[in-house]
């Protein structure tokens, strides 16, 4: 399945130190040029990074560039996905997702990474709690509502 990711999603799970988990899960990431630079931006965590370099195929989107009036990472990530025929894009921006969404890409978040790392049993329902409240403390944005709604999920789930 070809994956296309956003800078976000990168970034916070390079925050909490589980970009590997997703190249577990994801061999290869394609992320457009804005992304990378976004990501080489990253102050506090550029070697790191730039240790998982090898699992992303940086590329620009072919064919005709559509204008989302998203950020421009985002706008870049969803014609890349578009254009690749991606299986899977990752988005954590509310807007980007909704019109990746309408535009008929299937759509996962960080926390639905966290989600997909406790299925494939990477991580267990104490380790997601804890990565759930680093990703907060790294400045994750989630408002209490969905943070209760992913606790009850995260209950639900048989050990």
């Amino acid at each position: 399945m070809i994956v296309v990711s956003n800078t976000s999603p990168l970034i916070f799970l390079g925050k909490i130190k589980k970009l590997g988990l997703l190249l577990h899960l994801y061999k290869k990431i394609h992320i457009p040029p804005m992304v990378l630079e976004e990501l080489l931006r990253e102050k506090d965590g550029i070697a790191y990074f730039e240790a998982f370099m090898p699992s992303f195929t940086v590329e620009k989107a072919g064919g005709k560039i559509l204008d989302l009036q998203l950020h421009g990472g985002e706008t870049e990530a969803i014609n890349l996905a578009l254009s690749k025929k991606a299986g899977l894009i990752l988005l954590d921006d509310h807007k980007a997702r909704i019109v990746a969404k309408n535009m008929g890409l299937n759509v996962k978040g960080t926390l639905g990474l966290l989600f997909a790392f406790l299925d494939k049993k990477l991580i267990n329902k104490n380790e997601f709690r804890i990565l759930l409240d680093n990703l907060i403390k790294a400045d994750f944005r989630i408002s209490i509502e969905l943070y209760n709604e992913v606790l009850i999920q995260l209950d639900r789930i048989k050990p």
